[in-house]
């Protein structure tokens, strides 16, 4: 995949619609969307994993009390799947199994997905590991985890 950006100006011609710093920023660009769909995309996060895999959407949303964490995992039975907590490293894992068919009177169709996923995210504060909830409906896992209170400062008297 190749971006639309290109430098139209001629060769010798000083006044370029396009900098070449941005000439500079689509070759790199370019590159990233090459490695991504030829599958040898490695960010931190893993969002896709090995190619052809797929990668549940995540919303973290960080509350007073608690941080929130919603999975989609459309067709994934619960016992599917894994969730495991480190610090504050969260990480939910398994493999999405599933398979449609549907027989009519003038065709025949039939189609499975499946496929390993590991999803990591990393929390944006501490929370308390042995206070963590997890709920799973309509194809949405959403993880409850209450956060640490922070220590208030304290003053230090000086001898």
């Amino acid at each position: 995949m190749k971006l639309a950006l290109r430098n139209k100006a001629k060769a010798g011609n000083s006044s370029s619609p396009v900098p070449e710093v941005f000439s500079k920023l689509q070759t790199e660009m370019d590159h990233i969307f090459d490695r991504f769909f030829q599958g040898e995309w490695n960010a931190p996060m893993n969002l896709f994993g090995a190619k052809g895999a797929w990668g549940p959407s995540v919303d973290v949303i960080d509350g007073v009390k608690e941080v929130i964490v919603k999975a989609d995992l459309p067709g994934v039975e619960p016992k599917d799947f894994d969730i495991s907590l480190s610090g504050n490293l969260l990480t939910i894992s398994g493999e999405k199994k599933e398979f449609h068919e549907e027989k009519g009177k003038d065709f025949f169709c039939s189609e499975r997905h499946m496929g390993a996923f590991r999803r990591c995210v990393e929390l944006p504060t501490r929370v308390n590991s042995e206070k963590v909830m997890a709920d799973y409906k309509d194809g949405v896992l959403t993880v409850r985890l209450e956060k640490v209170e922070s220590e208030k400062a304290k003053k230090i008297t000086v001898r």
